[in-house]
């Protein structure tokens, strides 16, 4: 499946084709450049509900809380994914490949920024993700985010399917808690800056 839903954005260019796709938005009430500043620093281990769906969608699986999003971003790299591009003010992509129905996700951290775009190893899959923030006026914006996932051979579409008809929902509710995180917290920003 194709479809180019946000114009300009270098997940179209990284991932143009899919086999599940998952979207999101908010409206910030705040400028675009402060929610993207607001993104780029956000601790997202901080929200308990996005602790505890991460350690479902590792089955469990126990892991230290990162304290500042630094910590998280190191996380985050460590577990396999990569900033895959990056357009300032406006869109982060991160891509990850690998087995992701498997307990330990069977990821292959050979991926690069360079080599995400052409990686097709049979059996396995891959995904992007972006958070996109477009301006709606001064002071408001939408930030959105999508992931897309691709598999390679009609085994590891399958058994993508199965595993993301039980995680799916949980993905989604992750990244639906993440926007409003930020929002919440360049909206809070707004406030203290009038005071």
């Amino acid at each position: 499946m194709t479809e180019h839903n946000a114009p300009g954005s270098r997940l179209n260019d990284l991932m143009p084709i899919w086999h599940v796709r998952s979207a999101h938005q908010i409206t910030v009430n705040a400028s675009a450049e402060l929610t993207f500043t607001t993104l780029d620093n956000i601790n997202f281990a901080d929200n308990f509900i996005v602790r505890f769906l991460m350690r479902l969608r590792r089955f469990g699986k126990p892991e230290p809380t990162p304290k500042t999003a630094t910590e998280a971003r190191d996380a985050t790299r460590r577990a396999g994914f990569v900033e895959l591009a990056r357009v300032s003010g406006r869109e982060v992509v991160i891509g990850i490949a690998g087995k992701f129905w498997r307990p330990d996700s069977g990821v292959d951290k050979s991926i690069t920024p360079e080599n995400f775009a052409d990686y097709c190893t049979e059996g396995h899959s891959k995904a992007a993700w972006h958070f996109l923030v477009t301006p709606e006026s001064d002071q408001q914006c939408v930030l959105s985010t999508q992931t897309r996932v691709l598999a390679f051979g009609r085994a590891a579409e399958r058994k993508f399917r199965t595993y993301w008809f039980f995680v799916g929902p949980f993905s989604g509710l992750i990244r639906i808690v993440m926007l409003r995180q930020v929002k919440a917290a360049a909206e809070r920003s707004v406030v203290t800056s009038k005071d």
